[in-house]
């Protein structure tokens, strides 16, 4: 991990951040250069301090429009929001881009298609699957991969596009993969390599996708609150993008730089908005250095193992309902009514038929309650076959715990 970014973040911080100096203050922090004297960040924290958490000069920026926004979707039941200035954005990922460069030849400018779970545009209907905002990206709503028709769409525009490289969640990965072999098709000639996000990449997935596709099938663990924190070297180890962010562990004994325990990150170059010591959720099994080289090269810690990305689907009508379709339905009308849902949670009740989710909205826009809650239905039947019940219940009850809960749960 490069010390000095570390150092340079936490001067910056201390010198220039208000919320960060009021954290030093209450916490009786002696030496604001020591990270580990500053305390866990929860994502509740982190939702609900958003506005305050502006270094200085920044906010006018955001109130101009002149930042960067990242919207999870809130797969823990707590979406939040993120702000980036531009360049810090773009020097956040060049440390992914210079791996990818050197481990498998793939570039900026190399032709790519993005599967993720983004709607793109919910009023296009299911007809709008794909987006390209240049020549040389195309997007793919996975959340609209729910039928076969839509499925041969996305494999017919993969193949006229002919990318380099695809990014894609491993579930909609395998659909296409099933689509094509349904449809007796080969993939498109073209392709060097695929990149896997967002899910946890099971070993009989990235098996099946390499024999498929004939490409290296690589794992990225990134979030959307600090861009990348780890990536899949050839040597199939994962190792700390350590030029991005500071990855320690929260174990039953306390935070520490190796074992097993809660995923703790520090984002190394985001002023605008710094995180600081941040809660992922995640579980993680985090391997020491000790100046050991990869085969690679590399000499920055390895992530063994992450658990508890994996999703959990229920099958209605064809469609595979899970916490990446219904997180998406939270963010769609969170950003339509300006972020009014603080938690959410999904409950399907398998002898009713029935699926109710159940939302804590902020205090000061309660009156929107009706509308949100009609918003949610219309948007969840908009994506779901009309086989199955939906109501949405609001609530005051915020989850006590900083890691991530069940928010989708199937229940007798």
């Amino acid at each position: 991990m490069s010390m000095s970014k570390l150092v340079s973040l936490l001067t910056y911080v201390s010198a220039n951040n208000a919320f960060y100096k009021g954290v030093m203050a209450t916490q009786g922090i002696t030496d604001a250069l020591d990270i580990s004297q500053y305390p866990i960040f929860s994502r509740k924290q982190l939702q609900e301090n958003r506005y305050k958490m502006f270094s200085n000069g920044y906010l006018a920026k955001y109130n101009t429009m002149a930042l960067r926004r990242h919207s999870t979707s809130g797969s823990s039941g707590i979406p939040v929001n993120v702000y980036w200035d531009y360049p810090d954005y773009h020097r956040s990922m060049l440390t992914l881009w210079r791996r990818r460069a050197q481990y498998y030849g793939i570039r900026p400018n190399d032709k790519s298609v993005n599967i993720e779970f983004t709607t793109l545009d919910s009023t296009l209907g299911s007809e709008k699957i794909l987006y390209k905002p240049n020549e040389h990206m195309m997007q793919i709503a996975a959340s609209q991969l729910l039928t076969e028709s839509n499925i041969i769409k996305a494999m017919d525009a993969i193949d006229d596009f002919a990318p380099t490289w695809i990014c894609a969640q491993p579930s909609a990965l395998r659909k296409l993969i099933n689509g094509y072999k349904k449809c007796n098709r080969s993939a498109s000639k073209g392709l060097r390599y695929i990149e896997m996000v967002g899910e946890a990449l099971t070993p009989d997935i990235q098996t099946q996708s390499q024999q498929f596709f004939g490409v290296p099938v690589v794992n990225l663990y990134a979030s959307q609150e600090v861009n990348g924190i780890a990536y899949e070297c050839p040597h199939h180890r994962l190792h700390v993008l350590d030029d991005n962010v500071l990855v320690e562990c929260l174990t039953p004994k306390g935070i520490a730089t190796t074992g097993y325990g809660e995923a703790i990150i520090t984002s190394l170059h985001n002023k605008a908005m710094p995180i600081i010591r941040y809660n992922q959720g995640d579980m993680i099994t985090l391997l020491g250095v000790d100046g050991e080289q990869c085969v690679c090269g590399c000499t920055a810690q390895v992530i063994e193992s992450i658990h508890g990305r994996a999703r959990d689907y229920l099958l209605l009508g064809g469609v595979e309902i899970g916490t990446d379709l219904l997180g998406r339905l939270i963010a769609d009308v969170n950003n339509e009514y300006d972020d009014p849902i603080l938690e959410y949670s999904f409950v399907y009740a398998v002898g009713k038929n029935k699926i109710t989710c159940t939302i804590a909205i902020d205090n000061t826009r309660k009156h929107w309650g009706t509308k949100v809650a009609e918003a949610l239905t219309n948007t969840f039947y908009a994506r779901v076959p009309n086989i199955v019940s939906f109501s949405v219940v609001m609530s005051d009850v915020y989850q006590a715990t900083s890691a991530k809960h069940k928010v989708w749960e199937v229940r007798d």
